[in-house]
């Protein structure tokens, strides 16, 4: 057996993302799965849900303090590496002057995720409000400059109109043109979604789910990273399904996974085209895109079509194919749904 490697070192990262992407590599140094950490951090007197390990694990911000003392302790590194550590993280909490401590996962909304960060400056109230990506804010205009000066209020109204004609010329095109994707957009092809009766529903909890055209069960591929779904056999499916009722009539499919931990399917990248491929991912950052109506059906077979909520196009299989390792995807509704229907067969917790 070979030397074990050595741990990766902290006194290379220059900024939060790379502090974080030392930190995903101190977890594949310590070979610990996200189960395993958690289970660390209550044997060491502390809480870290292995949910919150592994949405700050994807997150380019550095978590609180306490978390990653707790992270770094449970990947067992020794009292000399825990300093340096936290020595780094110091030096880089001092330079971002936009540090946020992280609020613990399990008491943050899903939405709040997706949301994008914001910062106020304290230094007056009519300093916009302004998205925390790393750019640099312009200077404040001094008090007799032309910028800072109230404008008439004619010019304001004019100012407020030509904003307004621009914004809705935009998404008049937007609405248009499919940009450089040339694939169908979901707004030329969602079918209306019927009224669907709570009672005919699935009941929150664990799942098996099967396309009924095949037989066969929704899995990602073992020892693949992209999170990316596909139909295969139903023997050793992963990762773990689960039906959870978002609100409003929409389902959440949350997942975990033995690796990554737990998560949410749903489309690729917030997608709206057709065949848009499906993902399961870190929960909140697709929005819409990871909640899904379920719609019942009889025929070509009895089950559900399950309807992403922000283009209301179902997921299926291409052409109805019956292959192990065809790609589940967002497709157009058919009236045929060969592909298009799902069957949730419940599994013990």
């Amino acid at each position: 057996m070979g030397e074990r490697s050595l741990p990766p070192d902290p006194a290379t990262a220059t900024d939060a993302a790379e502090y974080v992407g030392l930190l995903r590599a101190l977890k594949d140094w310590a070979g610990v799965t996200y189960r395993q950490l958690e289970t660390r951090s209550e044997a060491l007197g502390t809480t870290l849900p292995r949910s919150t390990v592994a949405n700050l694990l994807q997150r380019p911000v550095l978590p609180s303090e306490d978390q990653t003392l707790t992270f770094i302790r449970a990947c067992g590194c020794s009292p000399a590496q825990i300093a340096e550590w936290l020595a780094v993280y110091k030096q880089i909490a001092a330079l971002d002057g936009t540090h946020r401590r992280a609020m613990p996962q399990r008491f943050m909304p899903r939405e709040a995720e997706s949301a994008p960060v914001v910062a106020l400056s304290s230094s007056g109230p009519e300093v916009p409000l302004l998205k925390d990506d790393g750019a640099k804010s312009a200077p404040r205009p001094a008090p007799e400059s032309p910028a800072h000066r109230p404008r008439p209020r004619t010019e304001v109204v004019l100012a407020v109109l030509t904003v307004f004609a621009i914004a809705l010329a935009g998404a008049i095109v937007g609405l248009r043109g499919t940009g450089d994707d040339e694939r169908p957009r979901a707004e030329e092809n969602a079918a209306p979604s019927p009224h669907v009766d709570a009672s005919d529903l699935p009941k929150p909890g664990p799942y098996r789910i099967r396309v009924a055209h095949s037989r066969l069960c929704l899995t990602e591929k073992v020892g693949t990273d992209h999170g990316r779904v596909f139909q295969a056999s139903c023997a050793d499916t992963v990762p773990r399904f689960s039906l959870e009722a978002a609100g409003k009539g929409s389902w959440r499919i949350a997942t975990d996974h033995p690796e990554f931990g737990p998560g949410c399917m749903g489309v690729r990248g917030q997608d709206r085209a057709i065949g848009a491929s499906m993902e399961n991912a870190a929960c909140g950052r697709r929005g819409d895109a990871e909640t899904f109506t379920l719609e019942r059906t009889t025929a070509p077979a009895r089950g559900f079509r399950l309807r992403p909520r922000h283009t209301n196009l179902c997921l299926g299989i291409r052409e109805g194919s019956r292959d192990s390792w065809a790609e589940v995807l967002q497709l157009s509704c058919s009236q045929e749904g060969v592909g298009q229907v799902f069957v949730f067969e419940a599994v013990r917790s």
